[in-house]
């Protein structure tokens, strides 16, 4: 029984293939890694959405909680101390959270040396 006929490749083509082949890998990879960034950007983009509607709701909540305890107040001490109770309790608030906030970036800053 006759052997099949074997071709044998010459380096040059063996060369050719591989760097094909290389090509063809790096292109494969680098599609994955820009579909996997899309997602994680598409990700990024509804969690960005989301977290700016739930900030206006809040914000809107907190509008309303300080219209409330103003009216609340109003008939027992007037419009204006009212006011001026509820503001001074909200910037005290601000302040005890702006502080906290700030000692928080300190440390984060600090452990970074």
């Amino acid at each position: 029984m006759p052997e099949p006929e074997q071709q044998e490749q010459g380096i040059g083509e063996l060369l050719t293939r591989l760097a094909d082949d290389a090509k063809d890998f790096g292109r494969a990879e680098l599609d994955y890694y820009y579909a996997l960034a899309r997602a994680k950007l598409r990700d990024l983009r509804f969690a960005l959405w989301t977290g700016a509607v739930a900030a206006a709701l809040g914000l809107a909540a907190a509008g309303a909680l300080v219209g409330g305890s103003v009216l609340t107040l109003a008939p027992y001490v007037g419009p204006g101390w009212a006011t001026l109770i509820v503001v001074a309790v909200a910037l005290g608030l601000a302040a005890i959270l702006a502080r906290l906030a700030w000692l928080r970036i300190k440390r984060i800053l600090k452990d970074r040396g």
